[in-house]
């Protein structure tokens, strides 16, 4: 039951924005930016005026929601408008090339102020309230056109509905109390004026207050860092103070159109979708019928779709956003010198919305058969979150397919020019990070500084193809990779208690040699799905791609000059940031000469696994060895330290290894990968003989020809003692045989041990 309310309050949320499918954005938006709305509007006897906006063609008045007139100046005289209530908006006409203003916040003209004013406070007193709202409260309520018997309709229904609502019975009862208090409240905006002007401003000044009174009283048993949190706590709740008290209107609107939407949405609901909500909550996943949750489904999309924001909506909850984000002590944007940047956030906000609209509504009915299929099984909790994770991406990998022509509109609302300020802006605002300004941390800033837009770019369009491959495999693969990792994820032990399990698979280890037998066998099937996935990948890039790549993670990379400049007098993490810049300046290098042969390599070695199932024989030969192993040492040989060392000592399990090895190794190294190889080792050497690099590694031009040289020579001894090794069975070894491999080992050691030795002698 539990499950299936979730399903069901998850789809009322996630449908909340459900819209047409389609291949191409069907919203009409207008890229041109908004003039300004006009503020602080004042009434003088019968004259309306307002700041005069810049560039302002004219103004719009309305009136009770209505337009009255059309006007040039910043001022209306409304003498001859019929009525004991009107409250006033005004819209900025635009010149051309700009659209029209959103509507200002309201102002209202009310014939008996005083008298309404005093209805008010007697209704708030007479239910109780008057302690609880602040001086002015009811002043503001009134400025923005509420009448006394509306707050008393309010107010009362308000009571009414606090009362009833533990009393309430299921869903069916909780709408009803919900709607009918929804019906009684209008003027929003009154509300949210009053609230933020008054409420909340009395609120914060007090919060601030107690804040610094704390820093008083407890500074001298505080540490730095505490004071420190309580001060920041302070400036962002000052931040808010000022905002609200120099220009309430952008809070004020943004909050009345958020809470104007979630209204206009909840008065399309209907009781009878409300009921076949209750019914389907109340059947079991192996009992509902798709089709009734397919039709509540489509009736909820019907009612979200007739209410999605308008771009001058968004544009105002956008904005809000910025504004609640940057008061939390966050920076969301800057002077990005873009023309209305805003707006365009606010248009791809809106067109990002509509994507994931397209995806809600391509969810059909194998979709919700496979969901409430997946609730109802017997699986533990872990995987049937797999599952579902995994359905959703194969949907998701469908939408992408179908709506390629909305993504790239969405991309395009930003130019490349402008999506390079914006980067470089946001990569600016991290030297404006307090606290990184000294030791490693200003590396982390010299870091990021690094990163050029052009490559972040060229990273995107290579990841974009990747993406869609790795999709594509993700699906053919049934999502087989997710499930993995959640079972090796949920591996448990106690030790000491002697307790080994798997949360997702509900089973228990007889011992911990069983244990971790099982992870082994895990992290082997992790191996071959991510290999599977990698092939696809690697399949879609071509060299250039593959550099890119690279130039970001070298782009990472701090440059000796800053690391020199921010050591902290720690030597070992001087060495260490010293080892992490000479390796890559090496690498990089590398990379540059034989991009080509290391990419030609790595999809080689890739599509050899794949194609030879590597990983299923490792798997299979996990399971031969632990039995064998078991046989041998017993049931829990890793958890027995004689038994332990014995294992570890066996030469059949190390030969096997060898052979395994040997297998893999000749299978791969054909003539034309041994080539690539050369080829790599070649420019590796190119990079040490580089002048820098020479000078800090001290190591000589002939120094590095010996390595090369001694180097091939190490991969022609393993190429052919592999050649011989290969056909070898461990478990059925001649002395001979052992003679070999005994020799091999010793042989190896000393080869690599002499890598820098000069072979002629």
């Amino acid at each position: 039951m539990k499950k299936l309310i979730l399903l069901l309050l998850g789809m009322i949320l996630i449908f909340g924005f459900a819209g047409c499918n389609s291949s191409a954005s069907e919203i009409e938006l207008d890229m041109d930016e908004y003039i300004s709305s006009p503020t602080n509007l004042v009434i003088s006897g019968t004259q309306l005026s307002w700041d005069a906006v810049t560039n302002a063609a004219g103004y719009i008045v309305y009136a009770n929601n209505e337009e009255v007139d059309k006007v040039k100046t910043n001022s209306y005289d409304f003498s001859s408008l019929v009525g004991d209530r009107l409250i006033f908006q005004v819209r900025t006409r635009a010149p051309r090339g700009m659209q029209d203003s959103a509507l200002s916040a309201s102002l209202a003209h009310v014939a008996n102020k005083t008298q309404e004013i005093a209805d008010i406070n007697l209704s708030i007193q007479t239910h109780g309230y008057s302690e609880m709202l602040p001086t002015g409260f009811t002043q503001e309520l009134v400025n923005k056109g509420m009448l006394g018997s509306e707050v008393e309709t309010m107010l009362t229904s308000f009571d009414t509905f606090n009362a009833s609502m533990e009393d309430a019975e299921g869903l069916m009862d909780a709408y009803a109390l919900i709607d009918a208090f929804m019906s009684d409240i209008n003027n929003v905006e009154a509300l949210v004026s009053a609230f933020v002007k008054t409420v909340l401003v009395e609120a914060l000044q007090a919060e601030i207050d107690d804040l610094e009174m704390e820093i008083i009283l407890f500074e001298p048993v505080y540490t730095q860092v505490r004071v420190e949190e309580i001060q920041t706590q302070i400036d962002m709740l000052q931040e808010l103070l000022d905002q609200i008290q120099n220009d309430p209107q952008a809070i004020v609107l943004t909050i009345t159109t958020t809470i104007e939407y979630f209204m206009s949405v909840e008065a399309m609901i209907t009781s009878d979708l409300v009921s076949n909500i209750e019914a389907l909550a109340s059947e079991s996943p192996n009992t509902i019928n798709v089709e009734e949750l397919l039709l509540v489904k489509d009736e909820i999309v019907h009612i979200l779709r007739d209410t999605m924001p308008t771009q001058e909506d968004m544009l105002l909850m956008y904005q809000m956003y910025n504004v609640l984000v940057s008061v939390s002590g966050a920076t969301v944007s800057g002077d990005f010198s873009i023309e209305n940047y805003d707006g365009k956030m606010a248009a791809q906000s809106l067109m990002t919305l509509e994507a994931f609209i397209n995806f809600i509504n391509g969810l059909d009915n194998a979709y919700f058969t496979a969901m409430i299929d997946e609730l109802g099984s017997v699986k533990s909790e872990e995987m049937i979150a797999a599952e579902l994770i995994i359905l959703n991406i194969k949907y998701f990998d469908s939408f992408k397919e179908d709506n390629d022509d909305l993504l790239d509109e969405i991309g395009d609302i930003f130019t490349e020019e402008e999506q390079e300020l914006v980067f470089n802006q946001s990569v600016g605002m991290v030297d404006m990070i307090e606290g990184l300004d000294e030791g490693s941390a200003a590396v982390v800033v010299d870091m990021l500084s690094n990163v050029h837009f052009q490559t972040i770019l060229s990273l995107q369009t290579v990841l974009e193809d990747s993406f869609d491959a790795f999709l594509d495999a993700f699906v053919e693969m049934d999502g087989e990779i997710v499930r993995l990792l959640v079972v090796s994820q949920n591996f448990y032990d106690d030790y000491m208690g002697d307790t080994y399990s798997n949360y997702a698979l509900d089973e228990e280890y007889s011992n911990y040699t069983e244990y971790q037998h099982e992870q082994t066998l895990v992290s082997y099937q992790i191996a071959k799905q991510a290999m599977y996935l990698l092939d696809a990948v690697l399949g879609t890039m071509n060299t250039e791609d593959y550099q890119t790549v690279f130039e970001f993670i070298f782009s990472l990379i701090p440059d000796e000059e800053m690391i020199n400049d921010n050591s902290s007098g720690d030597f070992g993490m001087s060495m260490a940031s010293y080892a992490i810049f000479l390796y890559s300046t090496i690498f990089e290098s590398v990379v540059e000469e034989s991009a080509d042969e290391q990419l030609e390599l790595l999809q080689n070695l890739v599509e050899y696994i794949v194609d030879n199932d590597v990983f299923t024989d490792l798997y299979q030969s996990e399971v031969l060895l632990y039995q064998y192993a078991v046989g041998e040492y017993g049931l829990d040989y890793k958890n027995s330290y004689d038994r332990y060392d014995e294992y570890i000592e066996d030469s059949y399990i190390e030969n096997w290894q060898l052979i395994f090895v040997a297998n893999l190794y000749d299978g791969f190294m054909t003539n034309g990968n041994r080539g690539l190889v050369d080829d790599i080792i070649d420019a590796v050497a190119l990079a040490l003989v580089a002048p820098d690099v020479q000078t800090e590694m001290g190591m000589t031009s002939a120094e590095v020809n010996t390595m090369k040289t001694n180097v091939g020579l190490l991969l022609d001894y393993i190429s052919n003692q592999f050649d011989d090794l290969k056909d070898l069975n461990a478990a059925n070894l001649s002395s001979s045989d052992i003679e070999d491999l005994d020799a091999f080992y010793i042989e190896i050691q000393a080869k690599i041990m002499q890598i820098t030795a000069d072979p002629s002698n």
